[in-house]
């Protein structure tokens, strides 16, 4: 008789299918606010988490609220493991159409130094390709600061979700054979 071992799969990394299947509708603040906890039990690292108002991020529809999860996950284990910082913020915003993410480390930056936008990240294959692709994919725009002194990123997204807000290309025309 032949032996089965089953080897438990690693746990995928984190996008908004993930987390809205893992924190069903928990509100952002309370997932933000259990993010900071993890970041500062799991990584030498204080975390300030700035939410200027949380009715209005917790009211936010499941897929933003995912991929504002994910992003700041994404972009707080980089500055964990890359910035050699002690201490990283991240602020959220909610206003009008838009939903502002700050992202900032003290630490040495990126080996880059330098404002960069979304496109030249892309164009360059500099920063976090993960957060720039991330950020494509929903619509939204991206800007990374590097100095010496530490690094801050700057994401806006739109606040109705994904594609909501942003008219897609148009379709190509196909001949029909008839």
């Amino acid at each position: 008789m032949d032996t089965w071992r089953v080897d438990p799969l690693p746990e995928p990394r984190i996008g908004p299918s993930a987390e809205i299947a893992r924190f069903g509708v928990a509100g952002l603040s309370l997932r933000l606010t259990s993010l900071q906890q993890k970041l500062e039990r799991d990584h030498a690292l204080s975390v300030v988490l700035d939410i200027s108002d949380r009715e209005a991020a917790d009211g936010l529809p499941p897929d933003v609220t995912a991929v504002v999860h994910a992003i700041f996950l994404e972009a707080a284990l980089n500055a964990a493991h890359h910035s050699g910082g002690m201490v990283v913020r991240l602020t959220l915003q909610v206003s009008g159409n838009s939903v502002t993410l700050r992202i900032e480390d003290d630490g040495t930056g990126f080996a880059f130094k330098g404002i960069y936008e979304l496109r030249e990240l892309l164009a360059f294959g500099v920063g976090s390709q993960t957060l720039a692709r991330l950020v494509t994919i929903f619509g939204g725009r991206m800007r990374l600061d590097s100095r010496v002194t530490g690094s801050r990123i700057e994401i806006g997204l739109p606040r109705n979700g994904f594609g909501r807000d942003i008219p897609g290309p148009p379709l190509p025309k196909l001949a029909i054979a008839s």
